[in-house]
């Protein structure tokens, strides 16, 4: 109902406007599979990473916290000023690299410092959160391994944006181990069906690719981790 009720305000356009991709040739799919675990494998390393970062926040003092929390609060008000790109929940990003694929280095440079800042926003413990930054960072993941692949002469005329669209649902596949959740949620927010059979391989292969190293979905560890942060608070 609350869907039919938001089509009838705003109208059914996607989330996400992006053209209607063609569905690559067969014989060019096992370069969604490669993708898929590289994502996976960048995954892994986002979950560990947000986890290690609330754990070393987590021993510093109050005034320490307190100093963190504004020295982060400067340098993404810097960020922001100075190269917008870099910080924000990313659905702007993610429509500018469709419509236009950035250059490498600078694609190096966003997916690092997204990554960075990432990390540190959340640990701030400021209302926020990671589920758009996700996306972004897939989508930028998306292009910097398309532009891989036409490098090594394996991008079999494949149009960039396939790869940014299928990284998006990867990445948030992989980090929250949900691969139909990843596919169901790109194509509805941009509407193109004809992805959906890349998606799934990359999907699916990124979950796998967390699963098999045994590592827990990113909300189910924090869910764990504030249970577990209260449970001591309370034994005190």
């Amino acid at each position: 109902m609350a869907t039919i009720t938001l089509n009838l305000i705003v109208g059914s356009g996607p989330a996400i406007k992006m053209e209607l991709f063609e569905l690559p040739s067969l014989h060019s799919l096992w370069l969604f599979l490669v993708f898929g675990v590289v994502v996976g494998l960048i995954g892994l390393l986002f979950n560990h990473v947000l986890i290690k970062t609330l754990d070393l926040l987590d021993r510093l003092t109050s005034r320490q916290k307190m100093c963190y929390v504004v020295l982060v609060g400067l340098l993404v008000g810097f960020l922001t000023y100075y190269y917008p790109p870099t910080v924000g929940g990313g659905y702007e990003i993610i429509n500018q690299a469709l419509t236009m694929s950035p250059a490498v280095p600078v694609l190096c440079v966003l997916i690092v410092i997204r990554f960075v800042t990432t990390m540190l926003s959340y640990s701030t413990g400021v209302p926020g959160g990671i589920f758009a930054p996700m996306l972004a960072l897939g989508t930028l993941l998306g292009l910097a391994v398309f532009h891989l692949f036409q490098w090594l002469s394996m991008d079999f005329s494949i149009h960039p944006g396939m790869f940014a669209v299928a990284g998006m649902g990867a990445f948030f596949a992989a980090t929250v181990r949900s691969p139909i959740t990843g596919v169901v949620l790109v194509v509805e927010m941009t509407q193109n069906y004809l992805l959906i059979l890349p998606l799934m391989i990359t999907c699916i292969t990124s979950t796998t690719v967390v699963q098999l190293a045994r590592n827990k979905p990113i909300y189910t560890q924090l869910l764990e981790r504030t249970l577990r942060i209260n449970s001591t608070a309370k034994l005190k």
